[in-house]
């Protein structure tokens, strides 16, 4: 008999998929460009920080295993391996014929391209939390996850302020960066995805969803969403300067995965869980799809690609079940 999963849980799991497509389509741009500010620096940030936190459960248990949580990152690795195969098709082939190329195109690999970089963030992470979890407690745990998310902070509002140069570069730490890279200096696995899923781990080795009353934990969420829409509005940065690590995001995350962990609600089956993995892997692709041959306001692409997420995750669902690709 299949074990028991929390129906809550991944019913957030879809939520925050489609979260991530407003990060990725600006919605409301043409419509009210200051709530899409606020929507897309603001309110979507919880999903990739809250998808770290769940990670950091989901590994802690698996942890506790007889693999020592192994085979959960082997099949986040083999998902991150499969859809990076796939997504390589839409830019090898730009890639320049020489070593700056060459270069380029092994740190998408490692790093993640778009939206995959929270799934190499997650699998690097994730093997840096077991390790460190042999040897640090979970105080120590705690401090090293808050230093690191304090400088991935810091080096992200560095990045964001940099200088833009006359050829679309940019000036950072005194050396010419092209957007994509000026990303991974802040949005990876060590500034990123160890912080909170450390968060999450110990989330798990303090039981905090029963530890913690409801009502407290949700004034810490009302806090922390206030605090993130509150940095949002007074950092004022286009579009493709993101704020993907705001101050307000620790206490959000933790303390909505803490929520839902409480939920009694269970199914026996891990078919939504797998519908949003869909939802969030496929997006892209239909968003890139609608950016080519349709001629939509930014609100239109958002809708859109939420519609056909939604309609096609289902069938992708089933398609990566026959075939074995990995979901």
């Amino acid at each position: 008999m299949a074990a028991e999963r929390n129906l809550d849980v991944d019913r957030l799991r879809v939520v925050l998929a489609l979260l991530v497509i407003g990060i990725h389509a600006y919605p409301l741009t043409e419509i009210w460009p200051a709530g899409a500010h606020l929507f897309r620096e603001g309110v979507t940030r919880i999903a990739v920080p809250t998808f770290f936190v769940l990670s950091g459960v989901f590994l802690h248990a698996a942890a506790a295993r007889p693999d020592g949580g192994r085979r959960w990152l082997r099949r986040l690795g083999a998902i991150y391996a499969a859809w990076s195969v796939l997504y390589a098709t839409w830019w090898i082939f730009d890639l320049a014929p020489d070593a700056g190329g060459l270069a380029t195109g092994l740190a998408r690999l490692a790093l993640g391209w778009w939206h995959l970089w929270y799934l190499a963030a997650a699998a690097q992470a994730g093997v840096a939390l077991l390790l460190l979890s042999r040897r640090l407690s979970p105080r120590a745990l705690g401090l090293l996850a808050a230093a690191l998310l304090l400088a991935g902070w810091a080096l992200q509002y560095a990045v964001i302020t940099a200088p833009e140069l006359p050829g679309g570069t940019f000036l950072v730490f005194g050396v010419e960066t092209t957007h994509e890279a000026q990303l991974w200096i802040y949005r990876n696995a060590l500034f990123a995805g160890l912080p909170f899923m450390a968060a999450g781990w110990i989330l798990a080795e303090v039981d905090l969803p029963r530890r913690a009353g409801g009502p407290a934990l949700g004034a810490v969420l009302a806090l922390g969403f206030a605090a993130v829409l509150a940095e949002a509005l007074l950092t004022p940065i286009p579009p493709d300067r993101p704020l993907d690590l705001l101050l307000g995001l620790p206490a959000v995350s933790v303390a909505l995965t803490a929520l839902v962990l409480r939920s009694p609600r269970t199914t026996p089956t891990a078919w939504l869980a797998d519908y949003a993995t869909a939802v969030y892997l496929i997006h892209a692709g239909i968003l890139l799809q609608l950016r080519l041959f349709a001629d939509l306001s930014p609100t239109g692409e958002f809708l859109a690609t939420v519609a056909l997420s939604l309609a096609l995750a289902g069938p992708a669902v089933r398609l990566c079940r026959r075939t074995g690709m990995p979901i």
